[in-house]
């Protein structure tokens, strides 16, 4: 059987060599085609890679989020809540108390708002803090001290964006007076800047201004990753046995969410590039097939004497096939390398004019899927050439001139 395939692909290599600049021309089609393929997946998995890497970034593999539903659904209508269920410091800390695996945990609630230092003005975001002991702070100190924990006085952490707008140093910041709401708080802190200026407060004086309006939102690390499903299903069970509404007044997800939705959104993209970018694979196997015909009409003669002496119509139906899915291997294989300079070069394009660290994945799958691509184009559209050289009759084929 293995000796048939390999006499079977011997002659078809043989016979492309024969007419290798109709065989050369008709590739260009498959070239172009899986070149495009593989440079889309390329780009697609890097991309991926940069999101995962970002989300890896800002968001701890092992947290778990509970946010309060302020909204519901009735009669398919979405309604605000009469009384949303708040999760406050106390109930936070017999959660904790009571599951195992959670390392550390924190409340905060945010807010755009006008803030006034002197006689200056500034919109910023307030977050109103509350965190364990082990929940270190999120960003480096350059002067004074964090927030403690418990701590329920007015005061205030701002960060060097905010001492910026109002043209301070950090430094000089301590001990000022900062209104907000008409309520004056002093400034203890000034950390590292963030992507926007920020103000934190007390989680309670926060509740005082705006706790209605913003019920805090918890962000629960596990000890381990591999122990954030067991966390987040017995937070479930304790909202349950809290809560007249249970865990169904709250949105729980976990960073596994995050990046499963990642992967279902990617790979959905994945799928309509690959549509897209697929009919130019099918003009590639347009031009195996034509190619294929002409091999056809051209050796009928051939077909002919092989026919008288002996051969059956599944050996020549087989031979045109060898010959299809010979060429199309040797047309992805050309895309795939092309596919793979390409993309590595746009990748670095991108990366210059975004000026953004981005890098082309190349992936086992992609690898998996040009080989499918070879082998479905060359059965396919070397099935009819296939069959119509097998249908030929011994007589009338040695007659043919």
């Amino acid at each position: 059987m293995f000796n048939k395939i390999f006499t079977s692909f011997s002659v078809a290599i043989q016979n492309i060599q024969r007419n290798l600049f109709h065989t050369l021309l008709s590739i260009i089609g498959v070239v172009i085609g899986v070149a495009a393929l593989v440079t889309t997946l390329c780009l697609i998995d890097g991309l991926e890679n940069s999101i995962r890497e970002t989300i890896s970034d800002t968001i701890s593999l092992q947290s778990i989020t509970i946010k309060t539903k302020q909204y519901e659904r009735v009669n398919g209508v979405r309604i605000k809540r009469e009384e949303a269920a708040v999760l406050n410091p106390e109930h936070l800390k017999e959660l904790i108390n009571n599951i195992d695996g959670i390392k550390s945990a924190r409340l905060e609630s945010k807010i755009n708002e006008r803030v006034h230092i002197a006689h200056d003005t500034a919109g910023t975001v307030v977050q109103g803090i509350w965190r364990t002991e082990d929940e270190k702070p999120q960003q480096e100190l350059l002067a004074g001290r964090a927030l403690k924990r418990g701590e329920d006085g007015n005061v205030a952490v701002v960060n060097k964006a905010l001492a910026d707008l109002f043209k301070l140093k950090a430094d000089s910041l301590i001990n000022r007076n900062l209104m907000i709401e008409g309520q004056q708080f002093k400034i203890i802190g000034v950390t590292e800047s963030e992507k926007h200026s920020t103000v934190n407060i007390p989680l309670s004086v926060f509740a005082g201004l705006h706790g209605k309006e913003n019920p805090p939102e918890a962000t629960i690390q596990a000890e381990k990753f591999e122990e954030v499903d067991h966390v987040k299903d017995d937070i479930n069970d304790w909202l349950d046995k809290n809560y007249e509404a249970g865990s169904d007044a709250f949105t729980i997800q976990s960073s596994k969410f995050l990046f499963s939705q990642l992967s279902r959104g990617m790979l959905f993209f994945k799928l309509f590039m690959g549509i897209i970018v697929g009919i130019s694979v099918v003009v590639g196997g347009v031009g195996i097939m034509n190619v294929l015909l002409i091999s056809v009409k051209e050796r009928t003669k051939e077909i002919g004497i092989r026919k008288a002496t002996g051969a059956r119509k599944r050996d020549i139906a087989f031979q045109f096939l060898s010959e299809s899915v010979t060429i199309s291997a040797f047309g992805s294989l050309l895309g795939l390398i092309l596919g793979f300079l390409a993309a590595i070069g746009l990748a670095f394009i991108i990366s210059k004019v975004s000026e953004v660290s981005f890098h082309a994945a190349f992936t086992l799958p992609t690898f998996i899927v040009v080989g499918i691509v070879a082998l479905l184009i060359g059965v396919i559209f070397g099935t009819y050439p296939a069959m119509k050289a097998a249908r030929l009759t011994p007589v009338d084929a040695i007659r043919y001139e």
